[in-house]
């Protein structure tokens, strides 16, 4: 569905016409993506984090997500701080319906780009531990601008 919105939008607002077997491709990549993600085995270091000061921005928003496979739910947090650690904002979210670990850290993703777009926010630095969700919606957020 999303690559089929995608093409949709870059015909109304491009101009450019993607041909059924693109969009295919495209759908096929993605799947495979996933298929990777389901593969690896996630761990976490026992190392103490410690918040850093956003560079080059005033707002740093920290985002996570807590999947449960079994009841097909999970948890968004989000949290907002400015450059001298304050808390500007933050918000829990739960999920229903979500099938995949991916979808958990994309929707946590999603909060994250909301909560800034709430508070109209401008200069914002997003940080997640999920590489490849932050750079999937960064390149959305480009292709659909």
């Amino acid at each position: 569905m999303w690559a089929i919105w995608s093409s949709r939008n870059k015909l109304v607002y491009e101009g450019k016409i993607s041909i059924a077997k693109e969009i295919s491709n495209w759908i096929s990549r993605y799947l495979c993506e996933l298929d990777e993600i389901e593969q690896k085995v996630h761990t976490r270091s026992n190392a103490p984090m410690r918040w850093k000061t956003p560079i080059g921005a005033h707002v740093k928003i920290n985002f996570d997500a807590a999947f449960d496979l079994n009841q097909a739910r999970s948890g968004s947090g989000v949290m907002a701080k400015n450059a001298l650690g304050e808390v500007l904002a933050s918000k829990v979210v739960i999920h229903r319906r979500v099938p995949t670990l991916f979808a958990a850290e994309a929707r946590a993703c999603f909060q994250t780009l909301l909560l800034e777009q709430q508070l109209g926010l401008d200069s914002v630095v997003i940080e997640g531990d999920s590489r490849m969700t932050i750079k999937k919606c960064e390149s959305t957020l480009q292709t659909n601008l």
